[in-house]
């Protein structure tokens, strides 16, 4: 993964989507389905509630709430308890990531 020093508060390169419990969109990995918390272009985090086991290498396919699918590979950069962090080769498209912004501040 790139690294790079930001200045300020948020030092993430992208804008990053952290999901309310009830609307979060769903990751499909084999036959095991996840919860994503956060996702922004490049990365996500998923609850890995069934302690599934992973390559580091992982393709999978992101569905959104309002039935949208983006399929998608990358390599687990992070595991903390529950929590996996994925960077993600194929990025999210930025309107894909604008259009979930807005359906959240609408269902808010």
């Amino acid at each position: 993964m790139e690294t790079e020093h930001f200045k300020g508060k948020e030092r993430r390169r992208y804008f990053r989507i952290k999901y309310p419990e009830e609307l979060r969109p769903t990751l499909r990995i084999r036959k095991h389905e996840f919860e994503v918390i956060d996702i922004c272009e490049r990365g996500l985090r998923f609850l890995n509630d069934k302690k599934a086991k992973f390559t580091n290498w992982i393709s999978a396919t992101v569905t959104f709430f309002n039935g949208s699918c983006f399929k998608t590979e990358g390599r687990i950069i992070r595991k903390q308890k529950d929590e996996v962090a994925l960077y993600l080769i194929a990025s999210i498209p930025y309107p894909l990531i604008v259009k979930e912004q807005q359906f959240l501040i609408r269902t808010s």
